[in-house]
């Protein structure tokens, strides 16, 4: 053992109370601080701040007040019967009056007339049929803009809580026929993210943690080594959502992971240094030089796999998307934590505590599970070629199966079949034409869009448009002079012909009320709106490439500009950046993981074997995704490059436990080889395989949450966990024994 753990172990062991009361004291500061979070899931903070298409987003809603609204439809089996239009009427004057309603539309908004007469205006204009109203008069929208001012999570939630109530005060009503009523769009999108989010980080945080009570209690059969890591666990996690709060980050989707990540991680060390602590009381030495033996044996480990661990996510740091990084920074701010505490209160719990009786610490070290991890260390020639030729079938079939591997970037896709938000959106989807959109910004000279040959570019344009699936509907000022001139006899569709014809439209038009939200700045700035099926939203971000294409050959000129921008827009960047974030992510965090543990090993073939059996588990979790039909989303893409930080720990562990049991022998080579093996599996094993599980379980905790992203983020973890402790038992003792290498 090297003077420096030592040393540095009695050092900060000194003042045992000392240390505990101070890691309380913070721990309840933290507390305090965490109360203030926050969170938001707007789509435009998953961007940089730089980002072009962010800023063209911005630009656009500080001109036309924004795209989301809110859809409430009202279905029964005949909208246009009074009772129904009065059931209309007055979800609509509720959603009016809703915080941050900027405006409500609907059916009965369109003028005081009699049901006959409403019902053949609203069907007759192509404006309002499939948009307003079903075509078929059995289903009728309510749609909701929502000011900006309203995009907060205070906000939507107090919006989409008024429309809700809207709706739940109608739904009792029997007088219209086989009512029935959904609510969806972009608003109610992200209000039910937040609430589900806060509900799994209610749920998810304290069964994590109850589970490391549980299995560490199994382990320890002792009531400190239970409590001991749990505290850890708990005080890193809480120290970490107080950094968050104090510098003034909001919480997203992601956030639900971040405390189950933290407990893992947390968990490890303590378990290893307990493991290490009783190893040592078994062989006779006294509670206080067990303790520092313990910590001064696993100082140099620990060290290297909280580097390793904090590396991984750093490495996510690479990616586009702005809470991705801001996850890798928390995430590594609660490793660093869980490691400072597992070195230094961990080992002043335990110089306060009572340790075990010899007769438990004895029968540990003598059972089957001993037995059995002393037998992986001698296995036959036979099973050595087995097991290394098994896993590179393994790992040559995931990576073929990792072609097919879909990206999921579809909000939809995240909620389970039959969700409520799911259910309502497809229903919305399916009668009244989509609950999100497209957007265009027009840019054209002074009085450009008076002129009928662009009016007529831009109707080509939005016809081509309509023509994909997902697209239900087209809206910008040239349909309203469609409109107009379709009501002063010319037939439908017909744009006026005349630049003379145009202008008094306009005249006409000026005096409404929402007119300059289609166009602006004395007729040179424009606003296109493509309503887009959130069912479909997926297919429409494979379309967008066509769309820019098209635009750029046979729209845009120096007398006419076109930018595409919008909500699915931006989904469409975020399937980029995703890909991105995944491909850098793991290259950078497997390269550098690679050169530190070479350098801190002090040997490029330790560097080299640690890798072995920690990339064979991420590419077979990457190949579980792809066979499982989980495609990459903001939770998954970051599964590579964590779980790499997280398993190569065990194989640290293992690798400096074989080097410093070879540097107690004479041989370097088989079959000197074998007794050094041996007795590293039993030292390092039980732990590695106790951390083991208590990581994945922690992970699969997981699966407790609503929202695709969090779930899948916790079963292919968890997978990829327990596929490295196999790997690590198994695989890497086959590699050192066939090949022999000198380390």
């Amino acid at each position: 053992m090297t003077d420096w753990p030592r040393s540095l172990v009695r050092a900060l062991l000194g003042r045992p109370n000392t240390i505990l009361v101070l890691a309380a004291l913070l721990t309840v500061i933290a507390a305090a601080v965490a109360t203030r979070i926050s969170f938001n899931n707007s789509i435009d903070i998953w961007f940089l701040e730089d980002d072009t298409e962010v800023r063209n987003y911005k630009h656009f809603h500080d001109r036309f007040g924004g795209d989301e609204m809110a859809i409430i439809g009202v279905f029964a089996t005949d909208v246009f019967l009074p009772d129904c239009l009065a059931v209309i009427d007055r979800i609509t004057q509720a959603a009016a009056a809703a915080p941050f309603a900027q405006k409500a539309i609907s059916l009965t908004t369109k003028g005081q007339q009699i049901p006959s007469s409403l019902k053949r205006t609203i069907l007759d204009s192509p404006l309002d049929r499939g948009t307003l109203v079903a075509a078929d008069g059995t289903a009728a929208a309510v749609i909701v803009e929502m000011s900006k001012d309203g995009n907060t999570v205070e906000g939507k939630s107090a919006f989409v809580h008024a429309l809700r109530v809207a709706g739940e005060v109608e739904r009792r009503n029997t007088s219209c026929p086989n009512l029935r009523i959904h609510l969806s769009g972009t608003p109610v999108l992200d209000e039910t993210v937040f609430r589900y989010s806060a509900q799994e980080l209610s749920i998810i945080g304290p069964v994590t943690l109850a589970l490391v009570l549980v299995g560490a209690f199994l382990l320890f059969r002792s009531l400190s080594a239970t409590l001991i890591p749990a505290g850890v666990v708990l005080a890193s996690t809480v120290w970490t959502f107080g950094l968050m709060a104090a510098t003034h980050t909001e919480m997203t989707l992601l956030s639900s992971a971040l405390a189950p990540l933290i407990m893992a991680v947390g968990v490890a060390d303590s378990i290893h240094i307990l493991a290490e602590y009783h190893r040592r009381l078994a062989s006779g030495t006294s509670k206080t030089q067990a303790v520092h033996e313990a910590v001064a044996h696993l100082m140099l480990p620990c060290v290297l796999t909280s580097v390793t661990t904090i590396v991984g996510l750093l490495s996510l740091l690479v990616s586009p998307l702005a809470p991705v990084r801001e996850f890798a920074v928390f995430a590594a701010a609660g490793a660093f934590f869980a490691f400072l505490l597992s070195m230094i209160v961990v080992p002043a719990a335990l110089l306060r505590v009572r340790p075990p009786r010899q007769k438990w610490l004895q029968r540990r070290h003598t059972s089957i599970f001993a037995r059995l991890l002393a037998a992986l260390g001698r296995p036959r020639r036979s099973a050595q070629v087995f097991t290394i030729a098994f896993s590179t079938v393994l790992v040559m079939g995931a990576l073929w199966s990792v072609r097919t591997l879909e990206i999921g970037v579809s909000p939809l896709s995240w909620f389970p079949a039959g969700d409520v938000f799911r259910t309502d959106t497809e229903e919305i989807d399916s009668a009244l034409g989509g609950s999100t959109s497209l957007e265009f910004l027009i840019q054209s000279p002074r009085g450009g869009l008076k002129d009928p040959t662009v009016l007529r570019r831009l109707d080509d344009f939005e016809r081509w448009l309509e023509k994909n699936d997902a697209i239900s509907k087209v809206i910008s000022v040239v349909d309203v002079l469609k409109e107009s001139n379709r009501k002063s006899g010319a037939p439908e569709g017909m744009l006026p012909d005349t630049r003379e014809a145009v202008e008094h439209f306009y005249r006409l038009l000026e005096s409404q009320d929402d007119f300059d939200r289609l166009i602006q700045d004395d007729y040179s700035i424009g606003r296109i709106s493509a309503r887009v099926r959130l069912t479909e939203a997926a297919g429409m971000v494979d379309e967008l490439y066509k769309i820019e294409e098209r635009l750029a050959t046979t729209v845009n000129d120096d007398r006419l500009n076109v930018q595409m921008t919008g909500y699915v827009k931006l989904m469409g960047q975020m399937e980029g950046y995703l890909i991105e974030s995944q491909i850098k992510s793991f290259a950078i965090a497997f390269v550098v993981i690679s050169i530190v543990m070479m350098v801190l090993l002090r040997s490029w073939r330790f560097g080299i074997l640690a890798m072995i059996p920690n990339f064979t588990p991420i590419v077979i979790g990457a190949g579980v995704m792809s066979v499982a039909g989980i495609g990459l989303t903001p939770g998954t893409v970051m599964i590579a490059a964590i779980a790499l930080g997280l398993v190569v720990d065990d194989s640290v562990h293992f690798l400096v436990g074989l080097q410093r049991n070879l540097r107690s022998r004479s041989g370097d080579h088989a079959p000197g080889m074998g007794e050094p093996l041996r007795a590293t599996l039993l030292e390092t094993g039980p732990p590695i395989i106790a951390t083991s599980l208590l990581l994945a379980s922690a992970f699969l905790v997981l699966m407790l949450g609503h929202l695709g992203p969090t779930v899948h983020f916790g079963i292919i973890t968890a997978v990829v966990i327990l596929v490295a402790m196999v790997a690590d038992l198994v695989l890497l003792p086959a590699v050192i024994l066939l090949f022999k290498p000198r380390l």
